[in-house]
């Protein structure tokens, strides 16, 4: 149980009284009186406490404050105690709650159920309880305490909210967030600051957590328990963070008799830019052909409200009147191809404003950089080649100035491959080998390069390469560090091997290659194979193979070669 502020207490040989009952002095009410001693009081103090439990309570069976609780404490035996219930003027007795008769030291609780003598609910309004105690050696007392009777609730609610979207920051918005309220029902203080209604403002952010209060809220004019039209004030520019989305307030009033009363309101905070993108161009993109139109999209949680495109930085915004709005996204479409005029880099700008305010809004600006290219870039060059080759595989070599995004190889005119990475890029040029498979007889090799826009260039110098699948090992004349050995079969191989010997007979290196195939390829780095250089000067080579698990006599081939490392 909670201790009234309405109370009183002997100190230091007197009977003190709080300020609430300085208030009904003020008010003409006797509520407190000290009899004259009689002989046999002349001592101290009689009582060490006397206060209620309640100063206000609502008897209206709701369950909540039904009663109020007396309180008083005797410092010895009484002769005679009793404690009655007067309405205001002090004179007229509503119900007696201890009856005069004595009374031992210490502790007693009498209640008050707020109804009269005859059990009968009385009427709303202020009570005095008295209570007149005799003392033996202790002075003889009597003190009153006011307790209302409380059976109104208090009643808020909010008449208006604005503005309808709160953007703090924005130029040309408001500032401040207001609430505007009207309390009415408030309970009587009867003069007494203590009986006063409380009004608690609460507030939670967009992720339902508290708020902080501090000096950026407000409640004018003050509120101090009285009936009346107020306004709350939030100004989120003096928050520290404030994020995108509703926040809550609540207004909470509640009287000392147990009423309670609330009201809430959300308020629709808008922080965050709108959001734009495109759905059939993408920032960066080349094209030879521009799309007749370009599509996109923008949102924010407040709604769009008006969208505008500017082509180049010399041509002015133009509202864009072709949208349509789908769930909560607005999607647009404006002429592309018809508004670039040629070739060349362009930077388009969507500005999109949201509803923050009818005048200004928040703003995003989506910029969209492309390129118009129709220009077909220039042919690359192929390395030249002359005589025969013995291998299936051809390793292609060429350079092409720049940094194309394909290289496409023709053979007779068909194509058969394309290239994406770029090899080695050296003094502006972009050089590529790919392995080209060759066809019987000669072959016609070209190349095209390809832009990022798709241009594709006219075709490069044409290598005419031989290609002869006779059986047999062939060696480049002379042979250098990491030239390659073909070996040609008239049957498809399980694996290949090749020695290679110096004029001695001295095994130099075996190279192998564990795979089927009809055609192999040896390369050498022209160390043996204890990893040392081999010296310049000639050297055989046998090549030998497996087919159906043994060794096959006649793929056994012998080449004496010249090496030369330093060629």
């Amino acid at each position: 149980m909670r201790q009234s502020l309405t109370s009183f207490y002997v100190n230091n040989g007197s009977l003190n009284r709080v300020s609430a009952y300085g208030a009904i002095l003020a008010l003409g009410l006797v509520l407190a009186a000290i009899a004259p001693p009689s002989p046999s009081a002349q001592g101290g103090p009689l009582l060490s406490l006397f206060d209620l439990l309640e100063s206000s309570f609502s008897p209206d069976g709701n369950g909540a404050q039904e009663f109020t609780e007396v309180r008083f404490t005797l410092v010895e035996d009484s002769p005679e105690v009793s404690v009655v219930v007067y309405r205001s003027d002090s004179v007229t007795v509503v119900d007696t709650l201890f009856a005069a008769g004595p009374a031992p030291a210490g502790a007693e609780t009498v209640v008050w159920d707020g109804t009269d003598q005859g059990g009968g609910a009385v009427g709303e309004g202020l009570y005095l309880i008295t209570l007149n105690a005799r003392g033996t050696t202790a002075r003889d007392t009597v003190v009153t305490l006011p307790v209302a009777v409380d059976m109104t609730p208090p009643s808020i609610q909010i008449l208006l909210s604005e503005p309808g979207i709160y953007a703090p920051g924005l130029m040309g918005t408001p500032q401040v967030y207001g609430v505007t309220f009207v309390v009415s029902n408030s309970s009587p203080t009867y003069g007494l600051p203590t009986l006063a209604d409380q009004l608690a403002v609460e507030m939670y952010d967009v992720n339902d957590a508290p708020v902080v209060l501090d000096t950026f809220v407000d409640v004018t004019p003050e509120y101090t328990g009285q009936d009346g039209t107020y306004e709350f004030t939030w100004n989120a520019n003096e928050m520290q963070s404030v994020s995108d989305g509703y926040y809550r307030i609540d207004l909470n009033l509640t009287d000392k008799a147990g009423h309670g009363a609330s009201a809430s309101d959300h308020a629709n905070v808008d922080m965050d830019l709108p959001d734009v993108g495109f759905l059939n161009v993408e920032d960066g993109d080349d094209f030879v052909t521009l799309p007749d139109s370009l599509f996109g999209w923008a949102w924010d949680r407040n709604d769009i409200d008006s969208l505008y495109v500017k082509y180049d930085a010399t041509r002015p915004y133009w509202l864009i009147t072709n949208t349509r709005l789908a769930a909560d996204t607005t999607f647009f479409v404006i002429p592309l191809a018809d508004s670039i005029p040629g070739e060349g880099s362009y930077t388009l700008r969507i500005r999109a404003k949201d509803g923050a305010a009818a005048d200004t809004g928040r703003v995003a600006a989506r910029g969209l950089q492309f390129t118009v290219d129709r220009s077909a870039p220039p042919a690359p060059a192929l390395d030249p080649f002359t005589g025969v080759w013995r291998n299936p595989s051809f390793e292609l070599g060429g350079t092409w100035t720049g940094s194309p995004d394909i290289i496409r190889f023709y053979r007779n005119g068909t194509k058969v491959d394309s290239v994406f990475t770029i090899i080695l890029e050296a003094q502006g040029l972009t050089r590529f080998t790919p392995i080209i498979e060759l066809e019987n007889g000669v072959n016609v090799l070209n190349a095209t390069a390809v832009d990022e826009a798709l241009n594709e260039s006219a075709f490069s110098n044409e290598v005419r390469v031989e290609f002869k699948d006779d059986s047999g090992l062939y060696i480049p004349a002379p042979f250098t560090r990491n030239d390659e050995f073909h070996l040609n079969l008239r049957e498809t191989a399980e694996r290949a091997t090749l020695r290679i010997y110096d004029l001695s007979g001295e095994l130099v290196v075996i190279l192998t290659k564990d795979f089927s195939a009809r055609s192999y390829a040896f390369r050498w780095n022209g160390l043996n194979g204890g990893g040392e250089d081999v010296k310049k000067g000639p050297l055989v080579a046998v090549s030998q193979v497996e087919v159906d698990g043994s060794t096959s006599a006649g793929a056994v081939f012998r080449e004496i070669f010249l090496f030369d490392p330093d060629r």
